[in-house]
């Protein structure tokens, strides 16, 4: 049983609110933390997953999805601040995962 993902991505501004659909979580955290990713917009970095909604079933998540991509940028707003006030990443940064990770010690 898969699981489908609906998000919406934004830059460091703020400025544009960019939803997607997705059913592997971990590629849209990768394309997220890899700024060669997302070269292919030269007017934005998006560089933060602010909302995150998941679906059991592939028709429903395109549903929502659809429905996102209609709504106006305030409805957009509402949503994520009623899920996550802060506007903080909901994407860990991969270096989070690296494990051979040194320490550095100022004395």
């Amino acid at each position: 049983m898969n699981n489908y993902y609906i998000y919406i991505s934004t830059d460091a501004n703020r400025r544009f609110l960019q939803p997607g659909m997705s059913n592997d979580i971990s590629q849209i955290f990768q394309q997220i933390n890899n700024p060669d990713a997302n070269c292919f917009m030269s007017q934005a970095v998006l560089n933060r997953i602010v909302y995150l909604e998941q679906f059991s079933s592939e028709e429903e998540a395109m549903r929502k999805y659809q429905e996102l991509q209609q709504f106006g940028r305030i409805v957009r707003e509402r949503l994520i601040r009623k899920q996550n006030p802060n506007w903080l990443s909901l994407a860990l940064p991969m270096s989070h995962f690296a494990t051979n990770k040194k320490a550095v010690v100022y004395a």
